[in-house]
């Protein structure tokens, strides 16, 4: 991989989950982590990225 792994910075890949944190599923947020672990769904995912490239959604 190179060294490109790791860290967010420009030129690194990039594997990501975006997350709606206004989805239904979500509310009420009082801890983050535990909303996000125990209640998100399929319809809470906006998008994903895989290897730095947009592989389903939109952001």
């Amino acid at each position: 991989m190179g060294g490109k792994i790791g860290i967010i910075q420009n030129g690194n890949m990039a594997d990501c989950i975006f997350i709606e944190k206004h989805a239904i599923d979500l509310e009420p947020m009082h801890n983050p982590h535990a909303s996000i672990v125990h209640r998100a769904s399929e319809n809470t995912i906006k998008a994903v990225m895989y290897e730095g490239k947009l592989v389903h959604g939109k952001i």
